[in-house]
């Protein structure tokens, strides 16, 4: 178990698969360090030491092991299955298993993108936004600010972003990297659902941003502070080259 605990603190990835050698390949030439379960139980114990755990149905038919490995803010989880088979609830990603190995490789390398390396007992703060991802909780000028997941994930990824625009098709991967992008109309209702929360005017948004044509931003902080009419709210970097797209609501 020692040695298992040293790999894993060096971006470990634990591979609960019936064929795991290319895998193993590909997330290795990642940068990874394999290590292979080759019975269930093996996926609770090496998973709670490992940054990514990636099963299949064969080793973990109904994913059941896989949602006991390490925690859910702190492992990515990987299910391979059937894409005709209920999926289990609790991961971050469900990939067919039709789909090549290397496919598995990207929907975790995204997961960790979006994730960041970063502590996730950390807190965020943008302005007057502060999430908590430990805890999974908002809040929004000091006071408790009521998100579903995916509305906190999209505000993670903003934050994380730096005031810099997110295109709608780069936020619906990080968000839903388990689904192909669609025309964005999901993701533009939980962004306008995020703004009934936070802004005191929806229709007229101060802090969170869009870009038209684009996607989506943060307003930098003190510009989400200023309460001046003729004040130009949007982040500094869009303010000189695209005019007043980036304020129009969605």
């Amino acid at each position: 178990m020692d040695r298992i605990r040293a790999v894993g603190t060096a971006r470990a990835v634990l591979l609960a698969v019936s064929e795991p050698l290319p895998l193993a390949r590909l997330f290795a030439n990642a940068g990874f360090a394999p290590m292979v379960a080759f019975d269930p139980l093996q996926i609770v114990e090496f998973g709670r030491t490992t940054e990514v755990v990636v099963s299949d149905d064969l080793v973990d038919p109904d994913g059941r092991m896989l949602q006991q490995a390490g925690t859910l803010q702190d492992t990515i989880r990987v299910f391979v299955t059937e894409s005709h088979r209920l999926a289990p609830a609790d991961v971050h990603a469900i990939v067919s298993a039709d789909l090549p190995p290397d496919e598995v490789l990207s929907r975790a390398l995204t997961l960790l993108a979006l994730r960041g390396d970063r502590s996730m007992s950390e807190v965020l703060s943008w302005g007057p936004l502060r999430l908590d991802l430990a805890r999974r909780e908002a809040r929004w000028r000091g006071g408790t600010c009521s998100l579903t997941q995916t509305q906190f994930d999209i505000l993670v990824a903003l934050v994380e972003a730096g005031g810099a625009v997110v295109s709608k098709m780069e936020l619906q991967k990080a968000i839903w990297p388990n689904e192909p992008p669609d025309d964005g109309e999901r993701l533009v209702a939980h962004i306008r659902r995020i703004r009934s929360r936070i802004e005191e005017q929806p229709s007229r948004p101060k802090f969170l941003l869009t870009s038209r044509g684009i996607g989506f931003c943060l307003a930098q902080p003190d510009d989400s502070r200023e309460e001046g009419r003729g004040s130009d709210r949007r982040p500094k970097h869009l303010r000189s080259v695209q005019g007043d797209r980036a304020s129009a609501p969605a």
